[in-house]
């Protein structure tokens, strides 16, 4: 007999250290809240299809910061325990909640599950061939088991860029064995863009020539960057964690830099004053361009910055989205073969 199927959603929650307050639910832009009483707390409600919520001490509209406990809420009767503490954050005692448990949330188990033998598994693991052949196994078991949940394609999703490991024919199985008509639209155009981009840099291959004006107003291509390892490097002036990695990067280049490495900087600014103001700020010496009308943003397929391309001398795609230690790392491996 089929099991049937829910059309509200019940949540008893119990918070400990939780005086006579409210506690708020927040899903998607709605905010729901309700009196706890004795430690405890009932929402009811519906949800057209499973989807993130999340727990808040105070009104989530006011923006005050708080540390808050998100969940999959899916139209089942779901059981939580929660934790009210204080925590200090520059300066200021703040509200939180921890989740200390969570019972009947189907979608909730799936990602739990998911995360814990990606834990086990990926993480434990130091060798990149090895993780990725381990992050192909978990993501495959994850949507065969689930095609349906939307926590398959969610994942998919938020590890199809992780470390640049999947190329663009494992993202495409994978894809192929989702059930689209459950998933996030925004998830699945965020998918099929990466399998895009991974088809023109898939590892080996030769990616486009840029050809973009520098601080001069010269025009520089990329494809006579030749003799070297070259890293193109994607970032802008009002991007917070590319301006954060560019010390760590400036550091690889002064030690790098003689040796057969080179860094073409891809700027997406607008405004070519704040582009050039940071590259100052920065004391950034390679090579800069800027690609104002994201020219080239359009045909690398960027969703995100910052990211960068590793080529060798002969210009194919060696890796992706490095991080400066990571980068490091390739590097003595590569300059050590070829030239050292």
């Amino acid at each position: 007999m089929e099991k049937k199927q829910n059309n509200e959603y019940t949540i008893n929650g119990k918070v400990n250290g939780y005086q006579n307050d409210y506690i708020y639910l927040k899903i998607d832009n709605s905010v729901d809240s309700v009196l706890v009483k004795d430690s405890t707390f009932v929402f009811k409600g519906a949800v057209t299809e499973p989807r993130n919520a999340s727990l808040y001490p105070e009104n989530p509209n006011s923006k005050a910061p708080m540390g808050y406990s998100g969940f999959i809420i899916e139209n089942n009767p779901i059981s939580i325990h929660l934790t009210f503490d204080n925590f200090e954050y520059k300066g200021w005692i703040l509200p939180k909640l921890t989740m200390d448990s969570i019972k009947g949330s189907t979608n909730q188990k799936i990602l739990e599950d998911f995360d814990l033998r990606m834990k086990n598994t990926f993480d434990k693991e130091k060798n990149n061939g090895v993780r990725e052949k381990i992050l192909f196994e978990n993501l495959t078991e994850l949507i065969e088991n689930n095609p349906k949940s939307f926590v398959s394609g969610e994942q998919l999703a938020s590890k199809a860029n992780f470390y640049g490991y999947l190329s663009s024919s494992q993202l495409e199985t994978l894809y192929r064995k989702l059930d689209t008509s459950y998933q996030n639209k925004d998830d699945l155009k965020y998918i099929t863009n990466i399998i895009e981009r991974r088809k023109i840099l898939d590892i080996g291959k030769i990616p486009p020539k840029i050809i973009l004006p520098d601080e001069e107003g010269e025009l520089v291509d990329s494809s006579t960057l030749k003799g070297k390892f070259l890293l193109l490097e994607f970032w802008a002036s009002w991007c917070g964690p590319c301006r954060k990695t560019n010390p760590e990067l400036r550091k690889l280049y002064n030690s790098y830099t003689r040796k057969d490495f080179e860094i073409l900087g891809v700027s997406q600014d607008e405004k070519l004053s704040d582009w050039k103001t940071a590259i100052k700020k920065d004391s950034l010496k390679w090579i800069h361009v800027i690609d104002s009308l994201n020219t080239i943003g359009k045909e690398y397929k960027l969703t995100t910055i910052p990211f960068n391309v590793l080529l060798d001398k002969e210009r194919r795609v060696i890796a992706r989205d490095l991080k400066p230690s990571k980068l490091k790392d390739v590097l003595e491996s590569k300059l050590n073969k070829n030239t050292l």
